[in-house]
């Protein structure tokens, strides 16, 4: 069965999903949770703009915890939506950095930016870079 779906959330953020099995909807729960929060959104912006980056490096560009933003980055993770490695950060003590994460997931994320506007264009995809 496939199946198009458009998700209007009142805070202006729009998710368009095209060509789901009807299987695919738990893990595509994952991914539609993972965006529901405004500070999900603009790390994963701020992913996008700046990857490969660490939560400390993140910190500033926000009013919450280092603990809250390291928490986000994983949902964003476990979504699909981030992929983490473990490198050394300053004084050699190991960090976790996160890019987008490209193909990996099956799903194709497509972030347009306009103020006061987001749109997420989800799909399946076989590309492995960026468009």
């Amino acid at each position: 069965m496939l199946l198009r779906g458009v998700l209007h959330e009142a805070s202006g953020v729009r998710v368009v999903s095209d060509d789901l099995e009807a299987e695919d909807f738990r893990e595509q729960a994952k991914v539609f949770k993972a965006l529901q929060s405004e500070v999900r959104l603009k790390l994963l912006k701020e992913v996008s703009e700046r990857q490969p980056v660490s939560a400390p490096e993140l910190h500033d560009a926000f009013e919450v915890t280092k603990e809250s933003i390291k928490k986000n980055l994983n949902q964003l993770e476990e979504a699909g939506l981030l992929r983490s490695s473990r490198e050394r950060g300053p004084g050699n003590r190991p960090r976790d950095e996160f890019v987008l994460a490209y193909g990996e997931s099956g799903v194709m994320v497509q972030l347009d930016v306009v103020p006061d506007d987001y749109d997420f264009y989800l799909g399946e995809s076989d590309v492995a870079s960026p468009l």
